[in-house]
């Protein structure tokens, strides 16, 4: 696969298979679910480009009620009331979410799948009004999310980057996203 990946990328043509959510899943290591539970407090997860939840860290699961694993992120943020509760600006995510995708299909040429997402999500009115604003982004880093959280006094603002996961076979797939809380202290970390 490593061979193979690499003559196509030299040729500058993209691998055009379109993987499973289960094959995804198996290209998550046991380190890399590490990872998502070593952001303490942190919300973090992996998704394809399809918006497919892959894993999910134990903040995530509580904080984002109702999202999981196996079920489409999409779908739960335009067709589940309690994302509307969670997210105290959902207008700005779900901006955010549909113009990412925008920009995301078209990495991927001539892919089937785009076609029916699309139709699932046209079900959605507010996607289908933001889809039709024509709006792309390929931003990584999203402006400051508030969520409500269970039992809280005000809402948790996160800081939220969406970054891609290389995954040799299915080059362009694999997605994370970590948010992390405002109130939380940060590491004395040197970018040197």
């Amino acid at each position: 696969m490593t061979e193979r990946r690499h003559l196509f990328d030299l040729a500058g043509l993209p691998i055009t298979s379109t993987p499973t959510v289960e094959q995804l899943r198996a290209r998550i290591s046991d380190d890399a679910l590490r990872i998502l539970e070593a952001q303490r407090g942190g919300v973090a997860g992996y998704f394809d480009a399809r918006g497919n939840i892959l894993a999910l860290n134990s903040a995530a699961q509580s904080m984002l009620p109702g999202l999981r694993v196996g079920e489409n992120g999409l779908h739960w943020l335009f067709g589940n009331e309690i994302a509307r509760q969670v997210f105290v600006d959902w207008d700005t995510v779900a901006q955010a979410t549909v113009s990412g995708l925008r920009g995301r299909i078209g990495t991927f040429g001539h892919a089937d799948w785009p076609e029916q997402l699309l139709d699932e999500l046209g079900a959605y009115p507010e996607f289908c009004s933001i889809w039709n604003a024509g709006e792309v982004t390929f931003t990584s880093e999203l402006p400051p999310i508030r969520l409500r959280e269970s039992g809280a006094p005000r809402p948790v603002s996160l800081f939220v980057q969406v970054f891609d996961v290389d995954v040799v076979d299915y080059p362009g797939w694999l997605r994370a996203f970590v948010g992390i809380r405002r109130d939380l202290p940060m590491a004395n970390v040197s970018n040197v």
